[in-house]
């Protein structure tokens, strides 16, 4: 999460990131070993996202959408002053349905979220999801003991690229 007039220069690093080491669009889970590699590697310097990915991890359950706005919220609530009540967020969720929206909607007005709009995009349109894919897939290498990513997470976290609420 950052100030809005910072996207556009965030985003078109994120492109540049995503040339450089030739990842691309590529899902996660199809890009090639030495590419998520040197992605990685190359994120853990972009401090322009420090303190602004946030993750959690739940084990056995099907409520994705539910969890999906509590993480929301967690998130929110780590980068906001929990006094403020001016502050809004522009939430983009990966292949958002209009009733899964609704209800991540309703789940956020219960926690107290201010938030301008809720949508769901498909990650080929937006650097920001595919970065959160990119993520999403990092760390569920992470929960399975992939090796490869023992020192990066370490990197990232100490870096306050990602953190856990």
């Amino acid at each position: 999460m950052f100030d809005q007039r910072d996207q556009e220069t965030i985003e078109q690093k994120l492109e540049e990131l995503e040339k450089t080491t030739r990842k691309g669009n590529y899902k996660w889970t199809r890009a090639a070993f030495d590419r998520k590699e040197l992605f990685l590697e190359k994120l853990t310097a972009f401090r322009e996202l420090k303190g602004c990915i946030f993750y959690a991890v739940y084990h056995e359950t099907k409520e994705y959408t539910t969890l999906t706005a509590l993480t929301i919220a967690k998130a929110v609530l780590a980068k906001t002053n929990r006094s403020e009540e001016d502050y809004q967020v522009n939430i983009i969720v990966d292949v958002l349905s209009r009733s899964d929206a609704q209800k991540v909607r309703n789940q956020l007005k219960l926690l107290k979220i201010h938030y301008r709009v809720i949508k769901g995009l498909k990650d080929e349109q937006s650097t920001f999801l595919r970065l959160a894919d990119s993520m999403a897939g990092f760390l569920r290498d992470c929960q399975e003991g992939k090796t490869y990513t023992t020192p990066h997470l370490k990197h990232l976290e100490q870096a306050a690229l990602v953190i856990e609420v």
